[in-house]
């Protein structure tokens, strides 16, 4: 799949709804795991669990005061051994002398004959976290070596699987063994028949899992990661990936192990603050637009002027706060707003919801005024500071999925020309 980075910024600017949360950079995140060959048996399905199994064969032998003796010799509770004898009565395996029927007595003969078979598995381990991630009776395919300027995430070397350490604990204070039956059960619809044991393991390696990732950060210098599915023409985010990304970051358990890339994401993480670029002649980019404008509306120290040719209330509500924080100091906000319709098919200037939070606004602070006007520029002013024009509509346009397109203005601080259109509004 070709990769479009203009699409990816655009699509994700931020961190899903979170405006707090801004895009600074897009790597490739290569992540361990271990691959390996595990060597099971297997035998075909039984009807009865393995202790439900044990205890027919043991009555078979009992010849008389069956239950005190199978009790002594299976050291199970009272009440745990009841309910086993009882739902093996109900199956038709016992009567209620607990003597065999018939039924159980071909069972245990059959038991006998069921087919044992030996088959290796491939198996791949979360090198981070030691979970099993996928199980397949063929190989998997995964990256062997990392690309150049991506970031590698470091492994952690007790999920590393070790043959030797079979019957060791391995993770959740079970052996590595027991984690493995556990997980293949898991995988039942994968695997035909029941895991009977585990002989050795062979071929083990360090592999690695591709993400396409992108990085946000907020003003507090938190961090948080979406991973992007690759594998198919449309791009979304991976929740599970990006869940457990993120759960790392939190855990302080995302760790890179040191290369260029990881060094220079580190890098932009630490110099990407809330400040914003008002270098003269700066082009601004479509995502860019609402963080200078929510700067603009918490830094004002008299005056805000924004020009846009239509009003959505969609958007409005997006900085409501933003502006009723900005009326509360004192600053003036000024809003010219309208164009005049050439056809029938054209929107209106403002929609009804608009126009009500306007109204509102209007009635709560006196210092918010709005002008009516029939213009396609599109202004945002603060203070005699700087001006911001270009072709982005600041009070109408939301940027949401399948809605990209490219937009962009021009940051000035030439006093003649702000002065200029600060007289326009008036």
């Amino acid at each position: 799949m070709k990769i479009d980075l203009d699409l990816i910024q655009h699509k994700f600017a931020y961190f899903g709804e979170d405006k707090n949360y801004e895009l600074y950079d897009i790597k490739y995140v290569f992540y361990p795991v271990y691959k390996c060959v595990a060597n099971c048996i297997f035998k075909e399905s039984e009807e009865l669990t393995r202790i439900e199994s044990e205890i027919l064969k043991i009555l078979k032998i009992l010849k008389e005061n069956h239950l005190a003796n199978l009790k002594s010799i299976t050291c199970l509770d009272k009440d745990v051994l009841n309910t086993i004898l009882a739902e093996l009565t109900f199956k038709g395996y016992l009567d209620e002398f607990l003597t065999l029927s018939n039924k159980a007595k071909d069972y245990l003969n059959d038991i006998k004959s069921k087919k044992i078979t030996e088959k290796d598995l491939c198996l791949v381990f979360d090198g981070v976290l030691g979970d099993i991630l996928e199980v397949s009776e063929s190989d998997i395919r995964l990256e062997n070596k990392i690309q150049k300027d991506t970031i590698e995430i470091m492994p952690k070397n007790k999920s590393r699987p070790r043959n030797e350490c079979l019957n060791e604990i391995f993770k959740d204070d079970k052996t590595l063994k027991q984690n493995i039956f556990e997980s293949l059960k898991s995988f039942g619809g994968v695997l035909d028949g029941e895991i009977y044991q585990i002989n050795e393991l062979n071929s083990i390696g360090k592999f690695y899992q591709k993400h396409l990732c992108c990085f946000y950060k907020n003003q507090e210098s938190e961090e948080k990661i979406i991973a992007l599915s690759i594998q198919s023409d449309e791009l979304k985010a991976d929740e599970n990936i990006s869940r457990m990304f993120d759960e790392l970051i939190d855990q302080k358990n995302f760790n890179v192990r040191e290369n260029q890339a990881s060094k220079e994401n580190s890098e932009k993480f630490q110099k990407y603050t809330s400040s914003i670029n008002f270098e003269e002649g700066l082009m601004i980019d479509e995502c860019s637009h609402g963080k200078y404008l929510k700067y603009s509306l918490n830094n004002a120290k008299k005056d805000i002027y924004i020009q846009s040719p239509w009003v959505r209330a969609v958007v409005l509500k997006e900085y409501l706060n933003d502006f009723k924080n900005a009326l509360s100091k004192g600053v003036n906000i000024h809003i010219k707003y309208g164009i005049e319709k050439r056809n029938r098919h054209d929107k209106e200037s403002i929609d009804n919801e608009g126009l009500t939070i306007f109204n509102e606004l209007i009635q709560e602070y006196k210092n918010f005024k709005i002008y009516q006007d029939n213009s396609h520029e599109k202004i945002l002013i603060c203070d005699d500071d700087y001006i911001i024009t270009g072709s982005f509509n600041w009070l109408s346009y939301k940027h949401n999925d399948g809605n990209e397109r490219k937009e962009s203005s021009m940051i000035s601080k030439n006093k003649d020309s702000i002065i200029q259109k600060i007289k326009e509004f008036k």
